[in-house]
């Protein structure tokens, strides 16, 4: 009887020291966190993956050293942590693991999220339910490629839209380009005309080319379907009886912005709507 009531009694020691209150759960969850925090700015890697061992599965560039611990709750068994900067707040899930806390899952800390590219896969149904940063990148890492070749579409296509519809310029004693182009988008899509570089070819009576030279617009949103014109006053080498127009885009990253705007689908499948 002895025994058997020393064998309860120090049963019941053991697991009143193994025992943490939600306190001092939070307080171990939010130090292993701000461990994390200091790791992560501080490039010591081997720490960073102990403490969230799939941390290069969510392809995240951020440092965290402006961010500080804004909130912290406890359920499951699992420590919920919000971080904040000020400008963005992200989430990390907590689990004791080997007598010690780690992060298994995030939101908000993996490249991918609110990008370009972010915006794609949710616009054609790639991310329905899904809001933890390994599964956002692991379906953006699928769907890049076909994102970059919706994109370079784009880009073709939007450079192809505008076209010269008239030429008023003319050559004056073969030193001065003087008047005015008149250029159609014949996209459904309004863009800046920022955006593009407009380049005048210049060639003589025999379609010969003879030199180029780039004109910038003033800033103005291209409109579907619209004309404006462009006034054209440049110092040329020589004279000229025939001008053409190519167009090219100045920022490519407006072509990846084009495309999560606008595209669409459904099941993940991109519908090659534009």
């Amino acid at each position: 009887m002895r025994n058997l009531r020393f064998v309860l009694v120090f049963g019941l020691l053991l697991v009143l020291s193994s025992c943490q209150t939600k306190e001092q759960k939070i307080e171990d969850a939010k130090e292993v966190v701000s461990s994390f925090i200091a790791a992560t700015s501080s490039g010591n890697k081997n720490l960073v993956n102990e403490i969230y061992p799939d941390f290069d599965n969510i392809q995240s560039n951020l440092t965290f050293n402006d961010y500080h611990i804004e909130s912290a709750t406890l359920e499951d068994d699992v420590v919920t942590i919000a971080i904040g900067n000020g400008k963005k707040d992200i989430f990390f899930l907590l689990k004791k693991e080997n007598y010690g806390y780690i992060i298994f899952k995030s939101i908000g800390a993996t490249a991918y999220y609110g990008s370009d590219l972010f915006h794609f896969c949710l616009k054609i149904g790639c991310l329905d339910g899904r809001i933890y940063d390994d599964e956002i990148a692991e379906v953006c890492l699928q769907n890049e490629p076909e994102f970059n070749r919706a994109a370079l579409k784009v880009t073709e296509e939007l450079e192809k839209s505008i076209v010269l519809r008239e030429n008023h310029v003319n050559n004056f004693n073969g030193l001065l380009a003087s008047g005015h182009i008149v250029v159609e988008n014949e996209s459904d899509f309004t863009f800046p005309s920022s955006d593009f570089s407009y380049r005048l070819d210049f060639s003589d009576n025999q379609g010969n080319y003879l030199f180029s030279k780039y004109i910038k617009p003033s800033d103005f949103d291209f409109m579907p379907r619209s004309r404006v014109e462009i006034i054209v006053l440049e110092n040329v080498e020589r004279g000229f009886d025939n001008i053409s127009l190519e167009v090219g885009f100045n920022n490519y990253e407006y072509a990846f912005g084009f495309v999560a705007r606008y595209a669409k689908g459904g099941n993940c499948k991109y519908a090659n709507n534009l």
